[in-house]
């Protein structure tokens, strides 16, 4: 009987062994494919992160070139009355024909089409 165990025993040697290199093979096989996996998924992750950044440029370049084309019309003064408009102006107290200071109340306002429903228009000749 004796013999019968050592035989059984040799022969399970050979498959405990192959049992420990499948075992470290495995763990070896595992522990690159982690790596691997780690190696790629912050390139993808940075891909991504790159494509939205190109994309939030390209959205700020067009608001931008937008706000440049439909520029605001501040500081820019206003185009003054044509001969067929009404200018209350011309009949106001306080209207001068001086270059300088046509209307001593709003002298911003003189006519523009903002004087037309001017809330300090006095006429020059009152009515009796």
């Amino acid at each position: 009987m004796s013999t019968g165990l050592a035989s059984s025993r040799h022969t399970l040697e050979p498959l405990r062994s192959n049992h420990r290199l499948t075992q470290a093979y495995t763990q070896q096989a595992t522990a690159d494919a982690a790596e691997f996996v780690a190696d790629q998924v912050p390139a993808r992750n940075s891909e991504i992160w790159l494509l939205l950044a190109l994309i939030a440029f390209i959205f700020f370049l067009l608001k931008f070139l937008r706000a440049l084309k439909a520029e605001p019309q501040i500081g820019k003064p206003e185009p003054p009355l044509t001969l067929f408009q009404k200018a209350p102006c011309l009949s106001c107290h306080y209207f001068a024909s001086n270059s300088y200071l046509k209307c001593a109340v709003r002298p911003t306002d003189v006519l523009t089409t903002r004087a037309i429903h001017c809330s300090d228009y006095c006429p020059r000749y009152k009515r009796v």
